[in-house]
């Protein structure tokens, strides 16, 4: 095995692959999923099996959602006026997210059941991104990052 490789493992490429990846690896071990944009996190993916807290904060079924995902976005509860990301999820009106007040954060919660596909956690993905962060042609270099927990 090169130094590379032992070191440096492959990481997918392809957005599907970073999900199908996340799905997998989340049957086995916490991590997180995390979609980065200008140095920032603009969406987090987690698995339920792990955080079953989610399903507490979005007031959904346990039994439908046990080992299931949930995608989710923040924002700032001091800075809601001023936030465009804010204003445009306000505004977006096929988002279908569970709103949770947390101490600092508004999260925004969508839940997906234990076998969904990755092109369905993709699409949503996707349309979070075109409805709140409206990035358009701009061809937007949107990074994923798997984020291994203890």
């Amino acid at each position: 095995m090169s130094f590379f490789k032992k070191f440096f493992p492959y990481k997918p490429k392809m957005p599907e692959a970073f999900i199908e990846k996340f799905i997998k690896d989340a049957k086995l071990r916490h991590l997180q999923m995390e979609l980065y944009y200008n140095e920032r996190i603009i969406l987090t993916v987690d698995s339920l099996k792990h955080v079953p807290i989610w399903i507490e904060r979005g007031n959904v079924d346990i039994g439908n959602y046990k080992n299931g995902y949930v995608v989710f976005i923040f924002f700032n509860k001091n800075k809601l006026s001023k936030n465009i990301y804010y204003q445009n999820y306000k505004l977006s009106e096929n988002l279908e997210m569970t709103e949770y007040k947390g101490k600092l954060n508004l999260i925004y919660l969508h839940f997906f059941k234990s076998d969904t596909s990755s092109i369905l956690i993709l699409e949503y993905i996707k349309k979070v991104v075109d409805n709140v962060y409206k990035l358009g042609n701009k061809n937007p270099e949107i990074h994923f990052n798997l984020r291994y927990l203890n």
